[in-house]
């Protein structure tokens, strides 16, 4: 299932990339069209113009994340995972490096998520339900813009998800709270449609280091793919 949401997405991005045609006031073109005129290259405009990534920007992206969380029983960091559904928004600022095409920048995002989870244990006459709805995330992106017209990226952030979990045992039910502070990674790749909205993809994985804690499974096996644009200012 993970494997075909990624593809379906991935296929939907790539579509909208390659279908998208360069507006006709676009730096590119406006380059052609003078050196068709004039029947000189203008390569400084070709290779420098990178306004399309530089600046502050707004975010709003959807896809599918790893979302989990633990309830700690008898010494044991009991976890539970799936795959759902999430809304982003976020707000970042990327600046390019001495004149150069290559970006560095800064971004938070906070996301909407039907992130309740279940673990069940019909043997031992236990559940557990993780409640969650909201997780935040910060750190930062660098990449390498291909003028105005594409910029791929590498991203590192540290997020948190803070869960509500209720606990049904034949001891009683209890409650507690649960804080998974983790690290999410992966690449992106944005195209711009006009001067200042962009069409984005992100693909990752994250990292969760438990030290030694004991846990029921691992939970660094899914993938986050998500899609969405930005627009900067």
């Amino acid at each position: 299932m993970q494997t075909t949401r990624t593809l379906i997405m991935s296929l939907i991005f790539v579509n909208l990339l390659f279908c998208t045609n360069l507006d006709a006031n676009s730096p590119v073109k406006l380059t052609l069209n003078l050196e068709k005129q004039t029947g000189k290259t203008l390569t400084e405009k070709k290779t420098v113009a990178t306004t399309a990534f530089n600046g502050f920007y707004l975010g709003l992206d959807i896809g599918f994340q790893n979302i989990f969380g633990g309830a700690f029983i008898d010494d044991v960091d009991v976890l539970a995972q799936e795959s759902k559904a999430v809304l982003g928004f976020s707000i970042g600022y990327r600046k390019r490096l001495f004149n150069s095409p290559i970006l560095l920048g800064l971004q938070i995002n906070y996301g909407f998520t039907d992130g309740n989870l279940t673990h069940s244990e019909p043997a031992n006459q236990l559940k557990i339900n993780y409640e969650k709805n909201s997780q935040l995330g910060w750190g930062f992106e660098t990449g390498y813009a291909f003028g105005d017209n594409l910029f791929l990226f590498g991203y590192l952030q540290e997020a948190r998800r803070e869960f509500e979990i209720t606990i049904v045992s034949p001891l009683g039910t209890f409650q507690q709270m649960d804080t998974q502070n983790f690290i999410k990674y992966g690449i992106g790749i944005e195209k711009n449609l006009n001067n200042a909205i962009n069409l984005r993809m992100v693909i990752g994985q994250v990292y969760v280091d438990y030290e030694d804690l004991v846990t029921n499974i691992d939970v660094d096996d899914k993938m986050d793919v998500t899609i969405g644009i930005t627009y900067k200012f």
